[in-house]
């Protein structure tokens, strides 16, 4: 029966396209109706045999980094372990082993309690309510020291090795965490390609034959200041921590593939308003920043131009990145992305830098996640998105967030077609 039929024999009204009928009897149990504040705590327990499998990619940090000898060098953070020069300089410089993922950290300030900050835990918790299991649910690991294409061509290496599990054709959902969202996003329009020389890579679209959605958190699609603070400044886990030396940063080509896309205007001069060109080594040596500062960390590099060819380098492969995941995600059939993101915390958005002395300032502050601004993580409409789902989350709070996770339950559940 249609609702105009319900409505003439009933009397009822047809409110915004729904047809609202109460029916008042002694039967009916009594709810806390449309005044309800209980939300609940459950996430849904379901069978994920129908779906396709899932690859989780962590983000920044986001893995063990182990030594030839099997020490551990990333993953345990005590006040000593960040100052220890031997660490320190296995992690500029030497080949490491990836271990697992960061499920959480431990991080010892010094003579004070430890925090206990959780990471991936809480998402691989909820994925095994939703049905899913080693068969079907994959990690991937990688050296977050290195750069996003370095990185996609090691995911294209895992995929191949995870699909000989499954019937030919069989495609993978992923979940990627900040800088993982860059590793897919990259991989689906270019494959598994190297930066050219001097040039942009050419569209493939390769890695699409592989993936059907994609899912990407709090991803700085087009970059985010903190991570020119870090290189001035280092970084900090926690109040009170040691810090990890900038010099250290500054040898992480993982880093430059997310500064502020040349166009964001993140950084402007004090004195006048003009835009700071954050990939110009020139500037940094003008500002005295990071590993062009005339102080520059010893410990790092024998000669200051040695740390400046180092830094020269890593600009060039920022700007060269910057500019090829600046150009329009082509949109492919059967292909769904889509973004979670954080915009409830005030975010840096834009730094004022003094000229002279090259101090940097936050001057304004826009939403977002804490760390990646909401418009960085949209992509300014170059991403053909077919679902955005913003939530009141921190950049790691996304996975504490029991709605982010019934939407990505719902989400993994429905078939192409049906959306």
């Amino acid at each position: 029966m249609t609702g105009a039929r319900l409505r003439h024999l009933f009397n009822i009204p047809l409110i915004g396209g729904i047809l609202i009928i109460m029916i008042i009897s002694g039967c009916v149990k009594h709810t806390e109706g449309y005044q309800s504040v209980k939300l609940s705590s459950e996430i849904p327990t379901n069978d994920s045999s129908a779906k396709n499998p899932v690859i989780i990619i962590h983000g920044l940090f986001g893995a063990e980094l182990f030594s030839a000898d099997n020490e551990n060098i990333w993953g345990k953070f005590s006040y000593q372990r960040i100052l220890d020069k031997k660490i320190l300089l296995q992690l500029a410089f030497s080949p490491l082993r990836v271990g697992s993922i960061m499920m959480h950290a431990e991080i010892a300030p010094g003579n004070v309690p430890v925090y206990r900050l959780k990471n991936y835990s809480l998402l691989l918790n909820a994925l095994k309510k939703f049905g899913y299991s080693e068969k079907n649910l994959f990690i991937f690991a990688y050296d977050w020291r290195q750069s996003v294409p370095e990185n996609a061509i090691e995911f294209h290496k895992f995929i191949l090795e995870k699909s000989k599990y499954f019937p030919a054709g069989q495609k993978f959902d992923i979940i990627a965490h900040s800088m993982g969202g860059l590793i897919s996003r990259y991989y689906l329009q270019y494959g598994p390609q190297q930066l050219p020389a001097g040039g942009l890579p050419a569209l493939s679209n390769e890695g699409s034959d592989h993936v059907e959605k994609l899912f990407v958190f709090g991803t700085p699609n087009c970059g985010y200041a903190d991570t020119v603070l870090e290189l001035c400044n280092g970084l900090a886990f926690v109040q009170g921590s040691a810090k990890y030396r900038p010099a250290l940063l500054g040898t992480f080509k993982s880093y430059f593939c997310m500064l502020p896309h040349p166009g964001a205007n993140a950084f402007i001069y004090s004195d006048d308003g003009s835009s700071v060109d954050i990939y110009d080594i020139e500037t940094w040596k003008k500002l005295n920043w990071g590993l062009a500062s005339a102080k520059s960390d010893t410990l790092f590099f024998r000669t200051h131009n040695d740390a400046l060819k180092c830094l020269a380098k890593n600009l060039s492969l920022g700007r060269q990145f910057a500019n090829a995941m600046h150009k329009p995600m082509p949109r492919k059939k059967n292909l769904k992305l889509y973004l979670f993101a954080g915009n409830a915390f005030d975010t840096v958005s834009q730094c004022s830098v003094n000229r002279k002395t090259g101090k940097i300032t936050a001057a304004k502050y826009a939403p977002g996640d804490g760390k990646i601004l909401f418009k960085s993580a949209f992509g300014h409409a170059l991403i053909p998105w077919d679902g955005i789902y913003l939530f009141g989350a921190s950049h790691m709070g996304l996975f504490i967030s029991n709605e982010a996770l019934r939407n990505l339950d719902f989400l993994l559940q429905k078939e192409p077609d049906d959306e």
